[in-house]
């Protein structure tokens, strides 16, 4: 079943939607503006729909709610208003109102389509841990991480070999590149910070093989 969170205050109307709607697969929850952030960090929502007619309150909840990141966003938006629109805008698809049912439906699928084939190939995941390769983003437990560039690339090169042992000296060049004169301790320094960011009592990933190097847990 397929959770969509529909944050509006408009809920009569979005009942009569449903009604129009005959795909089983879709479980819609209804949720007012105010309520958004407290209830969509509650569930494992997979696609929001936002129908808000002030566009600035729709633009200052997007840029300051993280919990839908990483899930596809369709914004019902004015017709009247579209010379408004902007391209910056976090948006995965529009949709005018009226809202049409069957249009509603196909944009639906095809988000979560394209959100699902996308995610095969730039999310590496693992106990709690998530790198978008794409979008440069580190998250645990679905918290932003906060890395540097260097910490970055050596979490996504482990991650991405996981179970592999590599010594200081081959991660110094997958990393840090030929090119680099510093010694393997640059190493150990950044593997330390990295831990120090993504680990604790809880969260274990990277093993430490003695006079040898590191590797991702499998």
């Amino acid at each position: 079943m397929t959770k969509i969170a529909v944050v509006t205050a408009k809920l009569d109307q979005w009942k009569q939607v449903k009604k129009g709607c005959k795909d089983e697969n879709f479980l819609f929850y209804w949720i007012s503006p105010e309520e958004a952030q407290t209830q969509l960090e509650k569930g494992k929502i997979q696609l929001v729909i936002l129908d808000i007619e002030d566009i600035s309150s729709v633009v200052k909840w997007m840029r300051s709610h993280d919990a839908t990141s990483d899930i596809p966003t369709l914004w019902v938006f004015p017709r009247q208003k579209m010379g408004d629109f902007k391209l910056d805008y976090k948006v995965s698809d529009l949709i005018f109102a009226p809202v049409d049912p069957e249009e509603l439906f196909c944009r639906i699928r095809r988000l979560l389509w394209q959100n699902q084939n996308s995610d095969s190939h730039s999310i590496i995941q693992g106990d709690g841990l998530s790198i978008d390769v794409i979008k440069y983003e580190v998250r645990l437990e679905g918290e932003l991480v906060n890395l540097t560039y260097k910490e970055y690339e050596l979490l996504r090169f482990l991650a991405s070999n996981k179970g592999k042992v590599f010594t200081r000296e081959v991660l110094l060049n997958k990393v840090w590149g030929y090119d680099y004169f510093g010694g393997t301790r640059t190493v150990d320094v950044h593997i330390r910070r990295l831990r120090s960011k993504i680990e604790d009592a809880h969260h274990t990933y990277i093993d430490t093989l003695r006079n040898i190097g590191y590797r991702f847990k499998e």
